[in-house]
């Protein structure tokens, strides 16, 4: 079965977060003042540990990063990326 489960996204260099295994990123939005991403997942998957990356505008994109994403928060716009 599939769903659509959402996931913070914090403002930081990189982060990591368990995802069903196959999650498939959809969207990234502020959404009440913070930052998500929304993945289609299948809950019964096993959870890996995914490292993402977070950029702004005129930052420097790691080497290993597969684009995402964008959004707008406040009067900054960034950048989501998977580590490959």
């Amino acid at each position: 079965m599939r769903t659509i489960y959402k996931y913070p996204v914090p403002i930081q260099d990189s982060f990591t977060t368990a995802l069903p295994a196959a999650a498939r990123i959809v969207h990234v939005e502020s959404q009440d003042g913070v930052s998500q991403m929304w993945a289609i997942v299948n809950p019964a998957n096993r959870t890996v540990e995914t490292t993402f990356y977070v950029t702004g505008t005129g930052h420097p994109i790691p080497e290993d990063a597969i684009y995402i994403g964008s959004w707008t928060s406040g009067p900054f716009v960034w950048h989501l990326w998977r580590k490959s």
